[in-house]
């Protein structure tokens, strides 16, 4: 009354709020009927003659809801002066293109019915009832039935899109917005209260019960000095043919702790590893903690120059390394110790456990990821975050003495952590593999023969590398799969062999893993969830408000996972790290995901994509800004944008779309090798596409879903086509071929140049290994042709009838095998 609206203004408004909050979407149009007896002269006709007047709700700007109810009174009063022009004249006059299985305009109707006791017949009770029907014309249509006994609510839905819980849940949002309206009209509408007390109850704290006792008040290392004393002869980690027992290892990292301390290092200080993987990396990562260190993880194949960014960055004091890589070290003030080359001097120190008492507030490492402003920035994880995790990794999925746990990850990739440390913590064997048997199926396929290994952790491209090597699994052998999303045909495919398989999902931010669960055959997309111990997951809408069951929102996780920060980044660390509002503990925050996600009815989430230009490919998480920053400092590149297409299911590859200076753009192998010298490979594209100009959105953003697609089966050549001229390189051309689902593959072509990535070298190597090619990933990185990899093995094994010029190689150092 206040408002001076009708009650089907208020209500119809609530229906529009509700679809807006349900919906994200700021553009609402419901329809609601007009009587249409004014169209009709013969007042004698008795008939259903209603027009449908589509209504538009603009909520932008955000208003109040009082705000709204006056927008809509207008726009109902001035429906109602054009009632006569019907619904049919009006999508007729706009001509929008037509989809037959759906009405243009709006979906969705609403209308109020007043039933009261004056339906009366002589003679004759009446009751009035709703009357469900079989077939509806809008995918939703709220019928409000107003009697005597209050409201009711009457909603027929579409069947095909919707089931009864889902209608009831967004029923009950509806009645809990009225309210919520009622007791503060002058509330914004995206502030309303759309979730009653029991269900935001539930949903913020009844999913999130979590709480979990762990050892708080120690660090990784003393857990792993635990298991020394107490299992000292058994076999703590093995790589290739070398071997050390936990008691051996463990005074081993002591040697290089004291070494450390005496060489300066205190605790806090940061300690840069450049190592090759071996022995000596994983002695490397202890005796940094036991030194009180934290550690920053190098790989060596990354670029020079995204090196020399951390380096400065983090201005590392001192740098653990093998003699073999101090050539390729950028140049800094940092002094550097050789694991190899100085054992000597280190094996001379005190091997007990150092005298410094562990502090679980300390960073344990600082890892550097993608950074959409062309940098890479670090985030530092703490000994408590990291003990909270390998304490629940323990339980569940659960490891312990009797596993064999095969680690196959680069220590630059956060999910390293669980791999190396996870085993050494609960006294398992830890099989550390080498870059290349990681990388390359048939050799890992043996090692997990070998070692009888029982659990491994990788992203869905090694599962799938295995699975192209013919591995078949077990079912005494553990599946953890993580770092993308882990898409439902592999899942069938590694559930057939009776292989327990659990789906891992968390990001750096939030130390590896915030939730796990195992994978059972099912239909549809695999599920992420529910948190791991003392971990709280939130579902909320852009104004922090939780959403409902089966709604969209962004992903918040809090918990005892949550990361000290990034490294000298106090800006974007508030950015992404906010306060915990839904929890009393002082101090607590919850990390921004960025990932859009909807809670199923059964507690578990589904990833729906990201809220930004992030992307995971291959495991990696990579900044889509940071690529385009660095294909524009390329002077023939006036704007560059990259995007992830997936045109083949399963086959997502990085494309970018270049806007050129005066004077063309370069050949894509040219672009190619100028990035590689900025990024690491797995962030170059496979494709690069010249246009005309960047296609955009009515409000002036790139509009990428108008980019053209690529024609991979068409991809331009650098060099002219050349027929296979035996057996092996036709069986070799029609493997790329098939792979890179080109027409045709030209002995000469460079691999790259068709459009290949790490996948495709993997996939290829599996195909011509099952025919007869033993050729190996290293060869096909390092010739890229046919003719080239042909040339090799007919040098190095003997391959008759191949004619092909021998190749100069190119460095080896510019193509890294991703995992």
């Amino acid at each position: 009354a206040h408002q001076k609206c009708t009650l089907f203004i208020t209500l119809l408004s609530g229906f529009h709020a509700l679809l807006s909050r349900l919906s994200g979407q700021d553009d609402i149009v419901v329809g609601v009927p007009a009587a249409g007896q004014t169209l009709i002269d013969d007042r004698t006709l008795v008939g259903h003659c209603v027009n449908f007047m589509p209504l538009r709700g603009d909520f932008s700007g955000d208003p109040s809801m009082a705000e709204f109810l006056k927008q809509m009174r207008q726009t109902l009063l001035d429906a109602y002066d054009h009632q006569n022009y019907t619904y049919g004249r009006l999508v007729r006059k706009l001509a929008i293109p037509r989809d037959p299985s759906r009405l243009p305009l709006m979906e969705v109707q609403f209308n109020l019915e007043k039933v009261g006791t004056g339906l009366e017949f002589s003679g004759l009770r009446v009751d009035v009832d709703s009357n469900p029907k079989s077939f509806v014309n809008f995918d939703l249509f709220l019928n409000v039935v107003e009697s005597d006994d209050g409201l009711t609510l009457d909603l027929d839905y579409n069947t095909a899109l919707l089931d009864e819980s889902t209608v009831a849940r967004w029923m009950d949002c509806y009645e809990s917005l009225l309210v919520s309206f009622a007791e503060n009209e002058s509330e914004k509408v995206s502030r309303l209260s759309i979730l009653s007390a029991s269900a935001r109850e539930y949903l913020l704290y009844g999913v999130n019960h979590t709480d979990a006792d762990y050892a708080r008040d120690k660090c990784v290392q003393q857990l792993f000095e635990e298991q020394a004393a107490r299992i000292p002869g058994k076999v703590a980690l093995e790589f290739e043919e070398q071997s050390l027992t936990y008691l051996q290892l463990n005074e081993r990292s002591n040697q290089l702790a004291n070494y450390l301390r005496k060489t300066g290092v205190q605790p806090g200080d940061l300690v840069g590893v450049y190592m090759e993987r071996s022995v000596e990396m994983i002695v490397a990562l202890l005796g940094s903690w036991k030194a009180g260190a934290a550690y920053v993880p190098l790989d060596p194949t990354f670029p020079r120059e995204r090196l020399a960014f951390v380096f400065e960055d983090t201005a590392v004091p001192l740098i653990l390394t093998q003699a073999r890589l101090v050539s390729e070290l950028p140049t800094s003030d940092a002094r550097i110790i050789c694991m190899d080359r100085d054992w000597t001097a280190i094996e001379k120190e005190n091997s007990a456990n150092p005298r410094l008492a562990g502090d679980p507030s300390l960073a344990a490492y600082t890892i550097y990821t993608s950074g959409s402003t062309g940098k890479p920035k670090g985030v530092v994880v703490t000994q408590q975050n990291l003990v909270n995790l390998l304490s629940s990794m323990a339980k569940k999925p659960g490891l312990d003495e009797n596993d064999v746990l095969v680690a196959v990850t680069t220590i630059s990739f956060d999910i390293a952590a669980l791999e190396i440390y996870l085993p050494l913590i609960t006294g398992a064997k830890l099989v550390f593999a080498s870059r290349l048997t990681a990388s390359d199926g048939r050799q890992l396929l043996s090692l997990l023969t070998r070692s009888g290994a029982t659990v491994m952790q990788a992203t869905p491209i090694t599962f799938r590398l295995l699975l192209e090597a013919g591995w078949k699994g077990t079912p005494k052998f553990k599946a953890l799969c993580g770092g993308e999303a882990l898409n439902r045909d592999l899942a069938d495919r590694i559930l057939s062999y009776d292989v327990p398989l659990w789906n891992m999902y968390g990001p750096t931010e939030t130390t590896v893993w915030s939730a796990v669960s195992q994978v059972l055959p099912s239909e549809g997309p695999v599920a992420v969830g529910p948190p791991i111990d003392n971990t709280q997951f939130y579902v909320l809408d852009s104004n922090g408000q939780p959403v409902p069951i089966g709604v969209p929102g962004e992903l918040y996780i809090g918990g005892e996972g949550v990361a000290h920060g990034y490294y000298k980044r106090p800006e974007l660390t508030a950015e992404r790290f906010v306060q915990d509002p839904f929890r009393a503990t002082s101090g607590a925050r919850m990390y921004r995901t960025g990932d859009l996600v909807r809670r199923l009815p059964e507690g578990d989430f589904e990833f729906l994509g990201r809220l930004d230009g992030q992307i995971k490919l291959r495991g990696f998480r990579i900044e889509l800004g940071e690529i385009e920053c660095a294909l524009a400092l390329h002077p023939s590149i006036n704007q560059a944008v990259v995007v992830v297409r997936e045109d083949v299911p399963g086959d997502k590859r990085l494309v970018a779309y270049l806007l050129p200076n005066m004077g063309g753009i370069p050949a894509a192998g040219q672009l190619r090798t100028f990035l590689l010298t900025k990024l690491p490979d797995y962030m170059v594209p496979a494709g690069f596409i010249t246009i005309p100009a960047i296609p955009l959105t009515p409000n002036g953003k790139v509009d990428r879903k108008a980019l053209p697609a690529p024609d991979w089966a068409r991809q331009s050549r650098a060099t002219p086509y050349a027929e296979p001229r035996n057996a092996a390189e036709k069986q070799m051309a029609d493997i790329w071929a098939e792979v890179l689902r080109v027409e045709r593959v030209g002995v000469n072509d460079n691999l790259f140049e068709l459009g290949a990535d790490s996948l495709h070298v993997f996939q290829i190597v599996a195909r011509a290994n099952k025919a007869g090619l033993d050729v190996k990933p290293r060869q096909i990185l390092q010739f890229r042709t046919i003719s080239g990899i042909l040339a090799e093995l007919d040098t190095t094994r003997g391959i008759v009838g191949s004619q092909a010029p021998v190749l100069a190689p190119v460095s080896r150092s510019r193509y890294r095998l991703v995992r």
